[in-house]
């Protein structure tokens, strides 16, 4: 999966030459959030939301209709709503940042109640251990399912393919796993040499949703 499209449109054309089928996360309510929302589905990518939520660290950088911690359920509610009509054919949502936003029990069941409405289902970025998603998902039997391996924390092409060769190896074990990276060059360039290398491998490249399901009494 890719995060924080809807900035710009720069990095389209290396999308669109990556044949195998990714998730595209774009953020809501930015210049070009709707556009790389109808190029990314025209290409045969997924589409899914890339909610702002809440993080612990106050200096991190809130986007616009961020979901806050103790936020309203109304609030919350509209400003969800608001967010996916901003990203067409979005079939899940995911977070970003949201640490403090994801612990809070009350906010992420109102949250997992309109995703389970909506058909949507959920993918936890993890970006704290302290997050209730994959205990709510469980109990409102919404479908669910988490990173596994951030691919390009470090930006260089030799860092992102050590990642993606962990990767491998974690869905090798577990039987799947899910990687995130992001809206950069190194990164889609990195993945159009590697996708065709992984398959070769015998590994299948496959959308988040097709990972995601209703959290059992394990998830891996």
């Amino acid at each position: 999966m890719l995060d924080d499209w809807g900035y710009s449109l720069q990095q389209v054309k290396l999308l669109s030459a990556i044949r195998q089928p990714l998730t595209v996360a774009i953020l809501p309510n930015l210049p070009y959030s709707t556009e790389v929302a109808r190029a990314a589905h025209s290409q045969g990518h997924e589409v899914i939301l890339h909610q702002p939520m809440e993080a612990f660290d106050e200096r991190e950088p809130k986007e616009s209709a961020t979901i806050t911690a103790g936020m309203p359920a109304g609030e919350a509610l509209r400003t969800l709503r608001q967010c996916l009509a901003t990203v067409p054919f979005a079939s899940g949502i995911s977070n970003h940042q949201g640490s403090r936003a994801t612990s809070d029990s009350r906010l992420m069941q109102t949250l997992l109640s309109e995703v389970r409405r909506q058909g949507l289902y959920f993918l936890d970025s993890r970006v704290t251990a302290e997050s209730v998603g994959m205990q709510m998902a469980r109990s409102l039997r919404v479908r669910f399912i988490r990173r596994s391996v951030f691919i390009d924390n470090e930006k260089s092409p030799d860092e992102i393919r050590e990642r993606l060769g962990e990767l491998a190896k974690l869905a090798q074990k577990r039987g799947s796993a899910l990687g995130i990276g992001h809206d950069r060059p190194n990164t889609l360039r990195v993945l159009l040499e590697a996708a065709p290398a992984l398959e070769r491998a015998g590994y299948t490249l496959v959308p988040a949703s097709e990972l995601a399901e209703i959290p059992g009494d394990v998830v891996s």
